[in-house]
């Protein structure tokens, strides 16, 4: 049936525009509507699916049988019906509206519906989220069909049938569209559900972020656990990003090559880092769209209100959703992708950093410069995602910066010269800052490390500081590294403040010249600037100025990205451990048949070596193998020998062995030597760690168990410690490195244990086997944590087993039980057929040993001597003898004490927990905050500082935003009359803009420069003096890497995050004020939105606030994990790599890592949540306002328009400001929350003994000046369930020499430690010299009493101040020279045999000192020298085994030493080696916390005693 055609429509051509008699003058022609809006979207979509398709069939099934896919098929297949009708209708009836693009369209779209239906099918089985072609489909179809709806609709023409089937077409792919956007969890298969919510999220989820809502609405409702952040999704994690970044590090061809690193990280995530380009230019499309808005709702403003006319309006009402929608999600994409992108380079390079860790050369000589790497993932990792995030800032905004000024000179002509020409002098400005801001950066980044390294470094020997007195001179010197890195970061804030000055110039002083250069132009020319000409051009100003400002900020932080990965690189480019051993031949095949070698005895021998063997210096050399440089190893390894000879041709070698020496398999070789000969050096030698001149062969070609001489003992429990097995190792069927499970291997586990005589000790441990050792073992003994060492390497069952001083520690007793059930003839070392290489001071030893070693003070290996001979072997019979029958009578008497022992400790935790309540109070601020906060902080920043800035933000904010009002009254003077009144006009805008700019700097001047100088040292110095004066229980509990997060990413989020967040709150909140004014004056009727939205944004905030806090809580939680292992990595890198668990430590990296980056990255998308949410409430004011602009336009007018447009505008980006730098403020202020929180939590020794800072003058200032001890009934323990000392009783007279002996775990240590005020006491006293220990602070009593610990620490600098260290410091000249000082020292050193290894070193006294510049024995000897040094004042020496890793001449010269220089000091030494007690006045014996004896010690070897059984036990002959 034929209708009537419209003829004021011209349907049949092009258009687009229907024109102003067509439809209400608001519509496209029909032919453009089909072409543009059907056919051209069916035929891309046609195109796509075929490859989704393609890609479909191959996928596996991933869902089960459910109504929703026979659903959507039914939907679908009504959907082909429907389109086929239409088809059907277009191709039989005569329809006058009909175009040639009619039955095309309508074709296309049935095969578009028919494909669709065979995809849609496709996708729901083998996709695990909502199709983004399907999504993208249906979406652009139902929004361009509801425009060609309407225009049927409003033609008369049409058929009914064909707008019906059109509406119910829309109406059902609207249907199918919300189907299709349905996650399918629910009925995916088991393996599949257990994915992350993000990778089942389809496109709409996804752009919406509507998949973060229930962890909101959960953080809200409750407290946030880390089961509830769910899985992270499968391309963020660890194992899969490291291995790209790894493949295309070794494919870089020159890897010291600057920026190489960086380099291979783009080459290896392009496509990341490029995914949000795309999202970038839909924003700034959308962004550039707005002047021409205003343009147009200005030019609205000035037409009658009439019907023609509100067309139009709705027409602008349509385009702001649109423009400020897309701005809402293309803005919230980009930043997601780019912190996404982030996320995987975190992923990426911190496994590679590891991987670096455990190669790295250990003879180098660079003291903490390892430790220091613990910045690289922590303050270097965080610079670096700070960059990443605004890579993309740079080309996006040079394209914005050129739109800007094309559309300026559009409004202005040649009045834009100045604003551009400014502009891009700002801009290269900023180019040149930004070199050397990057640069001050890096060094501010050095200075960190240099802190944080020494701070881990100090911590971890925390217990031996307090031993040895030096707590406030190991902590000062923490200080003094404070204040030069605060010193260092001043120069990169002022650099970073005047980037922020020049970037504010900009929209400042731009619109400034170009209206002075119009107003200029218009005198000559007679003719002003519109109202709308210059709103418009204040617009685009706005918009100029946006993208330069955006790039002043990110130039400096993609150049401190930059510089932060060539620390990296330069990391990864450091001299590695290179293994010059070779595995020896056991023989050859020969015609399938094993021959074996020429030598005889050549499958006897487990090692060879001959040569000299250095230290390596601290030259860099090549980076890592490639694959290629592996295949060419041969030759490689000829070329490096080759450089280490010429390398070493001037430098004495530490070892040499000539002739060779020979290790036979299945024996026990003991290395003596005297202190400081190189007995360790050999051991090292063996594990391939020292350059070698020579040969080293072993005939093993697995790993080899090793116990260092100071136990490298990972925060573990014990089990995990002896097993080396972790619980994400159990199960792990492919890990060939981790042992079977315990239920699998329990016999040989309990074999162990009881071969270590571990067995009592786990039975008076709180948590037994599950008992965690501490950082750095701090919670055992010295001779419990050798023994824990030691059953880790027999545990480990490897056939070449090195011991270096491994039973310095233990007493006598248990050294022969242990010597017995280990070394002897049925031993179960000699039973499992492992070769043992072990170093010794101790002679007793040799009676198990087939062979003995002898060095020379020169490292010269002078004698090899077989033991097995005649004489040996009547020793070795005579020894066996005495240590069976006091094993026999230890079978007999040892059970009764034991259990007593069990009885004393309890069965309650060690540890006193300090913080338990005040830590439940934090739990609940972290989710719903602390407004005590704010004053917390502005008292340590000082009020004055704030008050200034705060008004200096306000004026700041009032000069910047009134002189829109002002451009307002002179565009209204200049349409009356042309330059009136120029001078007025331009020189009070002038002046604004002049106090705008002064008052920002000084604003920046106080925040950034002074508030950070105090802020900085204030929150260190609480967290130091709380560390410093917490008592060891919080050491013992507390894992070093969590305290260190404190002092690293707790301080830096204050340093570097708070004070911008907390500008940018203040100068955004002044602006946001100051524009709403100016809208709302402009708009009255707008003035009714103001309480709604400032409760949106309030509700927007408090909702959004209670999660992120509590993310940001985990995440600063969980990188503590990340830290402590790092540093384990780092300290333990010789063991780690002698047993062969590189790969194990790189799993565990990867988990922890894993684990930190779900509440991190979760953090980062609900950032983007926030800032999609501010634009889509921008987005409703700015509806708002042109609804109100369209109605009520007559009652504005068109100059108060552009002022709310031109603000709105403005306004926009403030909003956001405001609310981003509010909650960042909220998430940083959550750092200081925590410093809080712990300061607070956490007594300190004095508190929790009830002292007072006065308590010492409870002593005089000479206190002790005889040193004579009186204990009487005292019991002490850790806590209240576990006793360490039961009722002891001891009186020491002034001057008398005790030794203190027992069996490992009797309470030597822990008596040691009640005398310095380490262990508290529950009942009893301690009186020195009359004074009660319990009165006294902590520190001043152990600043008075000179106590020399078991292990060594040293402080950082020279050997001066190490041995001279209370007089350097008290006298502050720590490093000045002082003649009669220096004779002193050098006295002293020459008593301890240590004066010719000072003077050999290159400095002498002023010489470097750390931990690897001396052997351990030789350390020994230096702390005597250091408590010697300390003769003034006390008259009591405390001295713990000072002798354990000292040869029989060393130890007779450190006792003729104390006799000598301590002879009318009181002297309490615990002794493990008996023999030298006959030279002390007494003997006290304990067991089990118990006095047993207390006596002369010839009193007690002339009767029945103990002690008479240690004696023979611990002496020969």
């Amino acid at each position: 049936m034929s209708r009537r055609r419209d003829d004021a429509c011209p349907d049949g051509s092009f258009g687009p525009w229907a024109g102003p008699d067509c439809r209400g003058g608001f519509d496209f022609t029909l032919l453009f509507e089909e072409t543009i809006l059907s056919i051209l979207l069916s035929a891309v979509f046609l195109c796509l699916a075929a490859l989704d398709v393609a890609s479909c069939l191959k996928a596996p099934t991933k869902i089960r049988p459910h109504a929703v896919t026979w659903l959507k098929l039914t939907l679908a297949t009504g959907l082909v019906a429907l389109s086929a009708a239409a088809l059907g209708i277009h191709a039989t009836e005569d329809d006058t509206s009909q175009t040639i693009t009619t039955v095309p369209s309508a074709a296309l779209a049935l095969v578009a519906s028919i494909v669709f239906a065979v995809l849609s099918t496709l996708k729901q089985r083998a996709s695990l989220r909502p199709s983004l072609l399907i999504t993208a489909y249906l979406s652009l179809s139902v929004l361009l069909d509801a425009a060609r709806a309407r225009t049927l609709w409003l033609s008369p023409s049409v058929s009914t049938s064909t707008r019906s089937l059109l509406t119910a077409s829309l109406t059902l792919r609207a249907v199918i569209l919300l189907l299709e956007s349905t996650e399918k969890r629910s009925y995916l298969l088991p393996e599949y559900r257990s994915v992350s919510a993000e990778t089942t999220s389809g496109p709409i989820n996804t752009s919406l972020f509507w998949w973060l809502n229930p962890l909101f609405l959960r953080g809200y409702r409750s407290l946030l656990h880390y089961d509830h952040l769910g899985r992270l999704d499968e391309e963020l994690e660890s194992e899969r990003l490291a291995v790209r970044l790894r493949h295309a590090w070794r494919n870089v061809k020159d890897q010291k090559k600057p920026n190489a690193l960086f380099g291979a990280w783009l080459s290896a995530f392009q496509g990341p880092i490029l995914l949000p380009a795309f999202a970038r230019l839909f924003q700034i499309g959308f962004t550039f769209a707005q002047p021409f808005l205003v343009t147009a709702a200005i030019r609205l403003a000035a037409l009658p209100q009439q019907d023609p006319y509100n067309n139009l309006g709705y027409g602008l009402i349509g385009a702001y959703i649109l423009v400020y929608g897309g701005i809402a999600i293309s803005v919230s994409q980009s930043e997601w992708r780019a912190w996404r992108a982030a996320t995987m380079m975190r992923g990426s390079v911190v496994p590679l950093i590891h991987d670096k860790a455990v190669v790295l050369d250990s003879s180098t000589n660079t003291g903490l410069s390892h430790m220091g790497a613990l910045t690289l993932i922590s303050t270097d990792i965080e610079t670096i995602v700070s960059g990443l995030t605004q890579l993309h800032e740079t080309w996006s905004n040079v394209i914005e910066l050129a739109l800007s000024i094309y559309l300026l000179e559009r409004q202005l002509g040649v009045s834009c010269v100045m604003s551009i020409g400014f502009s891009l002098v700002v801009m290269v400005g900023t180019g040149f800052l930004a070199v050397p801001t990057g640069t001050r950066q890096a060094l501010w980044n050095q200075a960190s490390q240099e802190r944080v390294a020494a701070t881990s470094h100090t911590l971890g020997s925390v217990k031996w500081i307090k031993i040895s007195g030096l707590t406030n001179i190991a902590f000062s010197a923490l200080r003094n590294l404070r204040a030069h890195e605060l010193q260092v970061s001043e120069r990169f804030r002022w650099l970073l403040g005047g980037s922020l000055v020049l970037s504010l110039s900009t929209p400042i002083l731009g619109p400034l010249l170009t209206f002075a250069t119009a107003a200029g132009v218009s005198l000559h020319s007679d003719s002003g600037l519109s109202i709308a000409q210059i709103f418009t051009a204040f617009s685009i100003m706005v918009l100029l100025n946006s993208p330069l400002t955006k790039l002043v900020i990110a130039l400096p932080q993609i150049a401190g990205a930059v510089t932060s990965f060539q620390r990296i690189q330069d990391f990864l480019n450091a001299q590695e451990y290179r293994d010059a051993r070779a595995v020896m031949p056991l023989g050859e095949e020969k015609d399938g048949v094993l021959v074996a070698e020429k030598a005889p005895d050549s499958g006897r021998i487990m090692a060879t070596m001959s040569g000299a063997f250095f230290w390596s210096d601290s030259t860099p050399e090549t980076g890592p193998e490639t694959g290629e440089e592996t295949q060419e190893k041969g030759d490689a390894k000829s070329a490096g020998e080759a450089q280490a000879v010429a390398k070493h041709e001037h430098t004495p070698p530490t070892v040499v062995i000539s002739p060779s020496l020979r290790i036979a398999r299945n024996t026990l070789t003991v290395i003596m030597g005297p202190v400081g000969c190189g007995k360790s050096s050999l051991l090292r030698a063996l594990l391939g760690e020292l350059s070698v001149q020579g040969n080293v062969s072993v005939g093993c070609a697995g790993p080899i168990a090793f116990c260092e001489q100071s136990p490298w003992l990972p925060n573990e429990t014990v089990h995990q410690v002896i097993t080396g097995r972790l619980p994400s190792d159990a199960g792990d069927k492919n890990n060939a490195d981790v042992s079977s499970t315990l239920s699998e291997d329990d016999d040989w586990y309990r074999t162990v244990l009881r071969a270590c005589r571990l067995e009592r000790d786990i039975e008076t441990w709180p948590r037994g086997e599950e008992t965690r050792v501490g950082s750095k073992g701090i919670t055992m003994s010295g001779g419990q944590k050798q023994r824990l060492s030691l059953a880790r390497a027999i545990y480990a069952r490897r056939e070449l087993l090195l011991l270096d001083d491994s039973f310095s520690g233990i007493d006598a007793s248990t050294e022969d039980a242990l010597f017995m059930g280990l070394l002897g003839p049925n031993g179960l070392l000699r039973s499992s057929n492992m070769t043992t290489i072990m170093t010794s001071s101790s002679t007793r030893v040799l009676a198990f040993a087939d062979r003995l070693i002898t060095m020379n003070q020169e490292g010269h290996v002078t004698d090899m001597k077989d033991l097995n001979t005649a004489e040996g072997d009547t020793i070795a019979s005579e020894v066996l003898e005495k240590i069976g029958r006091w094993a026999e009578r230890e079978a007999h008497e040892g059970g009764p004490r034991t259990a007593a022992a069990a009885a004393l400790r309890g069965d309650g935790q060690p540890e006193t927990d300090l913080m338990t309540t005040t830590e439940a109070q934090a739990d609940a601020a972290r989710q719903v905050g602390d407004a005590s906060v704010y004053k917390y902080y502005a008292k340590a920043a000082g009020y004055r500082t704030l008050v200034g800035f705060v008004v200096a933000m306000s004026v700041f904010a009032f000069c910047d935003a009134f002189p829109s009002i002002w451009l307002k009254w002179w565009a209204e003077a200049n349409e009356k009359g042309a330059g009136t009144n120029l001078g007025k006009w331009f020189g009070v805008y002038t002046l604004l803009c002049v106090g705008a700019l002064v008052s920002c700097f000084i604003g920046m001047w106080q925040l950034f420069i002074l508030a950070i100088n105090k802020t900085a040292s204030q929150f260190h110095e609480i967290l130091l003096r709380a560390v410093s004066h917490a008592p060891i229980a919080f050491h013992a509990t507390t894992d070093t890497g969590t305290t260190i997060n404190r002092f690293s990413q707790d301080l830096q989020l204050i340093d570097m995050e708070l004070p911008p967040a907390a500008m940018g709150v203040t100068m955004s909140t002044a602006f946001g004020f100051a524009q709403f004014i100016l809208v709302c004056v402009s708009s009255r009727y707008l003035s009714i939105l103001v309480p709604f939205l400032i409760l949106a944004f309030y509700l927007l905030g408090h909702f959004y606030l209670r999660t992120a806090r509590q993310l940001r809580q985990m995440a600063i939680d969980l990188k503590a994990p990340l830290y402590t292992h790092f540093m384990q990595t780092l300290t333990g890198m010789v063991s780690i790599r002698a047993f062969g668990w590189q790969g194990r430590s790189a799993r565990q990296n990867i988990l922890i890592l894993d684990k930190s980056q779900r509440p991190n990255y979760l953090l980062y998308c609900a950032q983007r949540w926030l800032t999609l949410a501010v634009n889509i409430i921008i987005m409703l004011v700015a509806i708002a306002l042109i609804v109100v602009v369209t109605n009520l336009r007559e009652a504005i007018g068109p100059g108060y328009v552009g002022v709310a447009l031109s603000n709105i505008l403005a306004f926009s980006f403030t909003v956001q400001a405001i609310i981003t730098s509010w909650v960042q403020l909220e998430v940083s202020l959550g750092a200081v929350a925590r410093i809080k929180t712990f300061a607070k939590a956490l007594p300190s020794e004095d508190d929790l003994a009830g002292l007072t800072e006065s308590a010492s003058d409870a002593a005089e200032s000479s206190w002790p000046p005889k040193g004579q001890v009186s204990i009487r009934n005292l019991t002490a323990s850790y806590s209240p369930s576990a006793k360490v000392l039961d009722n002891v009783s001891l009186e020491v007279e002034a001057g008398q020499k005790v030794c203190i002996c027992g069996r490992t775990g009797s309470g030597k240590s822990s008596l040691f430690l009640s005398l310095l005020g380490l262990v508290e006491q529950d009942s009893g006293s301690i009186l020195v010299d009359g004074v009660d220990l319990a009165a006294l602070p902590r520190e001043y009593l152990r600043s008075r009493i000179v106590a020399i610990p078991q292990e060594a620490y040293i402080l950082p600098g020279s050997v001066r101040f190490n041995i001279d260290a209370h007089h350097q410091y008290e006298s502050a000249a720590a490093e000045d020279r002082d003649a009669q000082r220096d004779h002193l020292i050098f006295e002293v050193l020459d008593k301890v045999g240590m004066r010719h290894m000072v003077e050999a070193r290159e400095g002498g006294l002023d010489a470097p000192m750390d931990e690897n510049t001396f052997s351990q024995g030789q350390m020994q000897l230096l702390m005597l020298a250091r408590a010697m040094m300390r003769q003034t004042g006390g008259r009591l020496l405390l001295i713990d085994e000072a002798t354990s890793s000292l040869d029989h001449a060393a130890s007779a010269k450190i006792d003729e030493v104390i006799k000598t220089s301590f002879a009318d000091w009181t002297v309490l030494a615990i002794v493990h080696k008996l023999e030298v007690t006959l030279d002390y006045d007494k003997v006290v014996v304990l067991d089990a916390g118990q006095v047993l004896e207390y006596d002369e010690p010839r009193a007690l070897l002339a009767r029945p005693s103990v002690f008479k059984k240690l004696y023979e036990s611990s002496t020969e002959g």
